[in-house]
């Protein structure tokens, strides 16, 4: 999670602190805590790819360090035009560029990950998808002891997996990008004393009685900018829908809710909004 995004859920002068909880190998948030946001939404090596057989952090600096300044600039950008009191409009290539840059935070999320086979599984198809090519081509059989002996380690068959896992996300996919090419900008703003949490899920998915994927015509993607305002993109070819709506407090708790269900982490400026979500403790650490 980008600590530009962090930083609008957050509270204190520079907004540098979150309470935060996340939840444990069984799906249970452990206890609500007063955290600085440099120590928030992390796991170890979850970008870490195998490059020349060594491993390498060049695709979260370079890659998602790219789409990270881009995302501080734009919500920046948006945050002007509404303190102005204008209604920020989203077309032409900035319009193509946000929906790529939407996309990938969909993509680079754990939740979106755990959907598909873990790392370990990835690593260890690959390699008896080699071994077996080996074997038909006939290549001898030291060779193959040597390259399965490379992969004993469970840990560089789970690098492995996880670098194949980093690199095929970041590929781009054309049916997906013709898809969202119907898809344009739309904004929500909290309308009573509520506020949205910010969750490690960060893109929501939603179905509106139908699936939450792009064949469904009602099919919308919400993505919270700030406690009190969220991008939309969604279908309307005719422009029935204003750019700007409201959203209740019913609303707001329903988002909130479906957070605390799918999202591995939530964070806010507010900690009684944790603990009516979770009903945990909060933690003073």
């Amino acid at each position: 999670m980008p600590q530009t995004v962090q930083r609008r859920f957050g509270f204190g002068d520079s907004r540098q602190n979150v309470w935060y909880c996340e939840k444990d190998a069984e799906g249970k948030f452990g206890a609500i805590e007063r955290r600085n946001i440099a120590s928030t939404f992390q796991i170890r090596d979850f970008y870490t790819v195998v490059e020349s057989d060594a491993l390498s952090d060049k695709v979260e600096k370079e890659f998602y360090g790219s789409l990270d300044d881009y995302w501080g600039k734009f919500l920046s950008e948006i945050e002007g035009i509404f303190s102005s009191g204008r209604v920020a409009e989203v077309v032409g290539e900035p319009l193509a560029v946000l929906r790529d840059a939407v996309f990938h935070f969909i993509k680079r999320t754990p939740e979106f990950v755990s959907d598909f086979a873990d790392d370990l599984s990835i690593g260890r198809e690959l390699i008896n998808i080699v071994v077996d090519a080996m074997r038909t081509e006939g290549v001898q059989s030291n060779e193959i002891d040597g390259y399965e002996a490379k992969y004993s380690a469970p840990h560089k068959v789970k690098a492995l997996g996880r670098s194949i896992r980093v690199k095929s996300a970041l590929a781009s996919s054309d049916r997906v990008s013709a898809a969202l090419e119907g898809f344009s900008v739309r904004w929500a703003v909290v309308s009573s004393k509520h506020s949205l949490v910010l969750s490690s899920l960060y893109v929501y998915r939603i179905g509106n009685g139908g699936s939450n994927g792009l064949d469904n015509p009602s099919f919308e993607i919400w993505v919270p900018i700030s406690p009190k305002r969220v991008l939309i993109l969604l279908r309307d070819e005719v422009g029935r829908i204003p750019l700007t709506s409201e959203i209740d407090r019913e609303k707001v708790r329903e988002i909130n809710l479906y957070a605390s269900r799918q999202a591995q982490a939530l964070a806010s400026h507010s900690k009684e909004l944790l603990q009516s979500l979770t009903g945990l403790e909060i933690s003073e650490r």
